[in-house]
């Protein structure tokens, strides 16, 4: 037995040499394309989900709770997380990309009640920008 690829002595044994390098090339080419839209299509996923609460790890291993989303055209753009310890907390905000992992997120539950958390201060600042304003106005017509 002989080995093709390393006998030289045929007129078609060159051939073979070519193909097997064109499908590596190939291969090499595919691959990586492949895997890469794979992974986009999960880092898109994960922007999709992201809620107020999630606890996320930037890529520059800062560790924080999102407090606040900025969305552009319905899309996350930016988001506001807040770290730190008890006595020191300090809120940041990223760009959506620098979010490299996301280690727990609301549940649907969580979510309800923090809405109505919002809502709830969003009533109170409403109650309190009510009654100011007619204080205002008794003092605007003395």
């Amino acid at each position: 037995m002989t080995n093709l690829l390393l006998e030289g002595t045929g007129a078609g044994s060159g051939w073979i040499i070519y193909v097997v390098l064109l499908v590596l090339v190939v291969a090499m080419l595919i691959v990586p394309m492949i895997t890469q839209k794979k992974r986009n299509k999960e880092y898109g996923e994960m922007v999709e989900s992201l809620n107020t609460g999630d606890e996320i790890r930037t890529i520059g291993g800062i560790m924080g709770k999102i407090v606040r989303i900025n969305k552009e055209n319905g899309m996350p753009k930016s988001v506001v997380i807040e770290t730190g310890l008890e006595n020191s907390k300090a809120t940041l905000e990223f760009d959506v990309s620098c979010i490299a992992y996301v280690y727990s997120t609301t549940t649907a539950a969580e979510k309800v009640a923090q809405q109505e958390k919002n809502a709830e201060t969003t009533e109170e600042v409403a109650t309190v920008e009510e009654v100011k304003k007619p204080e205002k106005t008794k003092n605007a017509k003395k």
